[in-house]
């Protein structure tokens, strides 16, 4: 069972409270439709994306505001399932979502490039005002080599990156 799109209909009052109405984009009535899910079986909302946002055996515990609702067997069910866009519908079964590579290999290469700035620039002042250790002066070589090293990675080819070990 799949049921596309729900969108808010608008609300009613009912015994003093505030209802508010989803319908989807083939005209039913969430509240309706709820019945013809199987009770036995997962109920989930996804997003436009196939994205997997939230999930029950209980319908009721959904609310699919700009989503869609399907259900699965639980023998279909995957291990690990989880709501936090790691998991998506393809339309027949729940699949692990796609891992944009590239762009955790660059949020990881700028945290990194942090650290090793704010490492560097102490080393650097140390340095600059002729007070730094000989052991400051070392640990600012190897931190700037690994800075230019860490630079050079190529995040393209994630998630098949070698990074540089940072110094110790």
């Amino acid at each position: 069972m799949i049921i596309k799109k729900f969108r808010l209909s608008g609300t009613e009052q009912i015994q003093g409270y505030s209802i508010a109405n989803l319908i989807s984009e083939d005209a039913q009535d969430w509240y309706e439709a709820q019945s013809l899910f199987e009770k036995d079986k997962l109920k989930f909302e996804f997003d436009e994306n196939g994205i997997i946002t939230r999930f029950s055996y209980d319908v009721s515990m959904l609310w699919p505001i700009g989503r869609s609702v399907a259900d699965i067997s639980k023998n279909l069910v995957p291990d690990g399932l989880s709501d936090n866009g790691e998991w998506m519908f393809d339309g027949e079964k729940i699949i692990p979502a796609p891992i944009d590579y590239v762009y955790l290999a660059e949020s990881k290469k700028q945290i990194l490039m942090s650290a090793a700035t704010a490492t560097i620039d102490p080393l650097e002042d140390a340095s600059g005002l002729g007070i730094a250790t000989k052991e400051e002066a070392e640990l600012l070589v190897e931190w700037k080599k690994y800075r230019v090293l860490l630079n050079r990675v190529d995040i393209s080819k994630a998630p098949d990156i070698e990074w540089p070990e940072k110094p110790q």
